[in-house]
């Protein structure tokens, strides 16, 4: 499998250009029916002849060579592309995707995102917007603004990977996030430790 040295900036820009990064959806199943009632959209690089580069390869090019941008405004048009396909066959399953803080703090994707709404190519259940714990603990005053305005859109906003040490309550209760992903290494330990499982109870609750 290829490596973060074994890749360049142009490789990436020409795997934007011609359409390589491409997205598979991961299935959101309701425990207590299980019903499908959403996806998340996971990137992936095809680079032919069947091999596929995850994103833990070309991530972090992506971030150092400033392309995580264009990425990001790819990856929304082909989701919102896939919804509409959804609707369109009678499905009704809100897709998410995973933002970074600067596409935030710009407000690039809140654009985006209402210049789509305004054209009535997605509708606000259509969508859910996904950003890490770490990256909003991180960056809170900076991208406050713009969580506050997807969810004043309709838009729902998720915290992934929540549980991993980065949060406050204080700084939970000011944004409007619709959901919390627990952290999977959470939940694979709440098996045999306590204080994973009241981490657990205490999210669902």
């Amino acid at each position: 499998m290829p490596t973060q040295s074994g890749l360049t900036q142009k490789a990436l820009e020409r795997a934007i250009e011609n359409d390589e990064l491409i997205l598979y959806y991961q299935p959101k199943v309701r425990l207590v029916d299980g019903k499908v009632i959403g996806a998340e959209a996971l990137v992936r690089w095809n680079v032919g002849a069947g091999d596929i580069i995850p994103p833990s390869v070309f991530i972090p090019l992506a971030e150092s060579s400033g392309l995580l941008h264009d990425i990001t405004v790819n990856l929304l048009n082909q989701v919102v592309n896939a919804s509409d396909t959804l609707r369109k066959q009678g499905f009704e399953l809100a897709l998410s995707m995973n933002v970074a803080p600067n596409d935030l703090q710009s407000h690039t994707i809140s654009e985006n995102i209402a210049s789509y709404l305004s054209k009535q190519a997605i509708r606000p259940s259509d969508l859910q917007i996904e950003i890490t714990e770490s990256a909003v603990m991180g960056n809170f005053d900076k991208i406050r603004e713009d969580i506050n305005r997807l969810s004043e859109m309709g838009i729902d906003v998720l915290m992934d990977d929540f549980g991993t040490g980065y949060s406050s309550i204080d700084r939970l209760s000011q944004l409007p996030f619709s959901a919390l992903k627990l952290d999977q290494g959470v939940v694979k330990r709440m098996g045999t430790s306590q204080q994973s499982l009241n981490v657990v109870k205490a999210s669902i609750s």
